[in-house]
């Protein structure tokens, strides 16, 4: 379970990332 929630968390920052890159190139 602690695996699982880590990874989840893990996926929200990187895909967090991603969308602040993406709205920065774009701004």
């Amino acid at each position: 379970v602690f695996f699982f929630v880590s990874g989840v968390m893990i996926q929200g920052t990187l895909h967090r990332l991603v969308l602040a890159d993406v709205m920065g190139d774009e701004a």
